[in-house]
């Protein structure tokens, strides 16, 4: 399948009216990777070359379009398409592609989605937000990208606030609130053990354990504070069972804890 074809493909999800689209884009996004991990089992191979380039050039081309150019935002499709390639482009042993211009493309692309993802949580907060399961889906098709290729903890830092103003007011099936929520906290501690000492667990690990996006949200938050060393993983499981262990009676903290020494043994599901 040519490249071309998932560019048409995400193209035609956009237009697709059904009530749950992020079930077509899981699809596509697993059709796409699996085409294009194929593809770099030979990489210099003259057709998988040609296609390689082919995709780039397409991927470069949009992007450069829609980091010139504000009106030109990226779709959830199309951005969940140029994460898989991206991603692949720069974990490949064989570089078919200069490291130099993916690694500028990848930095074009992230700066455009910080820049969508800023906008949209601005217009949520001024009471603007269309509230649509596209927005929502350009939210998750952004955070996941950026979660896959990088991103620091300044850049993130910044959406926080609004964020957290979006979450309160989130009601969409796919928990975008909760998720996006998760995302900044696990970009901002999972990368500096000096700020973990800032957290306070009462707030931040707490959540409905009856849901997915609750208990993930939990699951991925501990790991990140429990990433700086033993020392630090102690003093968190202590905050967590806290005065008399009444931590023992919360499931939530239960879930946390369980994380929390999983990576006492070194070992992250």
């Amino acid at each position: 399948m040519e490249f071309d074809q998932f560019v048409r493909l995400a193209t035609a999800l956009n237009e697709l009216e059904t009530s749950r689209k992020d079930i077509n884009l899981a699809l596509l996004k697993e059709f796409c990777q699996r085409t294009f991990e194929y593809i770099h089992i030979i990489p210099n191979e003259t057709r998988n070359k040609a296609y390689i380039m082919n995709a780039f050039k397409m991927i470069k081309k949009k992007v450069k379009k829609a980091a010139d150019k504000s009106k030109h935002k990226l779709s959830y499709a199309f951005i969940t398409i140029v994460e898989v390639v991206l991603k692949v482009l720069l974990d490949a042993k064989t570089q078919v592609i200069e490291k130099e211009d993916v690694e500028s493309i990848v930095t074009a692309f992230k700066d455009h989605l910080l820049d969508q993802l800023k906008e949209i949580l601005l217009e949520s907060r001024k009471g603007r937000a269309d509230n649509s399961q596209d927005e929502s889906l350009t939210i998750l098709s952004a955070i996941d990208a950026l979660s896959s290729l990088g991103v620091g903890v300044s850049e993130v830092s910044e959406l926080r606030e609004d964020a957290t103003v979006f979450a309160a007011s989130d009601k969409s099936e796919l928990n975008v609130g909760v998720r996006l929520e998760t995302f900044i906290f696990t970009a901002i501690y999972g990368s500096s053990t000096g700020l973990v000492s800032e957290v306070d667990v009462n707030t931040e690990l707490v959540g409905d354990i009856k849901t997915t996006y609750g208990r993930q949200a939990i699951v991925q938050k501990a790991k990140a504070l429990a990433f700086g060393g033993n020392e630090q993983q102690l003093k968190l499981l202590d905050s967590l069972f806290g005065p008399g262990l009444i931590g023992l009676a919360c499931a939530d903290k239960l879930l946390a804890a369980r994380q929390v020494i999983i990576s006492l043994e070194g070992i992250f599901h």
